[in-house]
């Protein structure tokens, strides 16, 4: 099996590439730009491929994160002697890796959202059942019920690279030593979908945040490079997943449905690990690690 400095290290060769052609799409120096060019599809399909390209990166085990109220619903809910994956805050779950829930879970209702919306008012909810309608396990996927938010934005980490690119593209070994070093900046968050929809600010969390309010416009290139990884994110955190304010969507008929059937589960309450979903307080995300 290959390691995740042996993937790393090819993957590496993917995000030059492609940002390679990111920066050519980007250009406006060229006297005749070509069709694809100045209708954007150049641009366009190698910014995707370098986006795709920095989510593979294999970021330390450091940089990974969990919620303290998404480790307790994969507590209550998650049958560790049937499902491959035990422990979310030991494990990097992102997508569509698979769990079972204990017959304990039964009747639980877990507030969520399907596909990217982020309006509240189109919250909807899961019922765990153990059991399919061919009386079979029934089993979830994680990106159901919980999300890995990147803290450390891909926006924020290509433009970084852009500028390493830039200053270093004469020697390649030099090169990929400094774009290692800011990809292994990346951080990941492992939470509630109800959480993560909480958050206002989700794009140049460092340019916007940081480097435009504390250090007068500077480069996020040299931000990343030279503050600690760990102190980083606690920055990030302490800016985009706390004292978040109340929401102002509408209470619409889903969002309704979707409180009255958790308070009905739990005793007429919305219980701790659900608050994000009570859309008329303020909200802070908990990190457990």
């Amino acid at each position: 099996m290959m390691t995740d400095e042996e993937h790393n290290k090819i993957l590496l060769d993917v995000i030059i590439a492609a940002l390679q052609g990111y920066m050519q799409g980007n250009r406006g120096d060229q006297e005749e730009p070509s069709k694809e060019e100045q209708c954007g599809e150049v641009k366009s399909n190698f910014a995707y491929l370098l986006g795709q390209a920095i989510r593979q990166w294999r970021i330390p085990n450091d940089n990974w994160h969990t919620s303290k109220e998404a480790q307790k619903v994969w507590e209550l809910i998650v049958d560790q002697t049937t499902s491959k994956h035990k422990d979310i805050s030991r494990e990097h779950l992102c997508y569509k890796e698979t769990f079972t829930c204990k017959k304990e879970a039964e009747g639980m209702v877990i507030p969520r959202f399907k596909g990217t919306t982020r309006d509240f008012g189109k919250i909807c909810y899961e019922k765990i059942y153990k059991l399919d309608e061919k009386r079979k396990e029934k089993e979830y996927v994680f990106n159901d019920i919980f999300i890995a938010e990147h803290t450390t934005p891909i926006a924020d980490i290509r433009d970084a690279l852009e500028e390493c690119y830039k200053r270093y593209n004469f020697c390649r070994i030099r090169l990929r030593r400094e774009m290692t070093l800011i990809l292994d900046k990346i951080h990941i968050t492992q939470m509630l979908r109800i959480e993560d929809r909480r958050i206002e600010e989700c794009q140049n969390r460092i340019t916007v945040l940081f480097l435009k309010k504390k250090y007068n416009g500077g480069s996020v290139y040299e931000y990343l490079k030279n503050i600690d990884s760990q102190q980083i994110y606690k920055a990030i955190v302490g800016k985009c997943y706390s004292m978040l304010p109340p929401k102002n969507t509408q209470n619409t008929e889903e969002y309704t449905s979707t409180l009255k059937a958790v308070k009905n589960a739990n005793g007429n309450h919305v219980p701790r690990w659900a608050r994000a979903m009570r859309i008329d307080k303020g909200y802070s995300i908990k990190i457990l690690n």
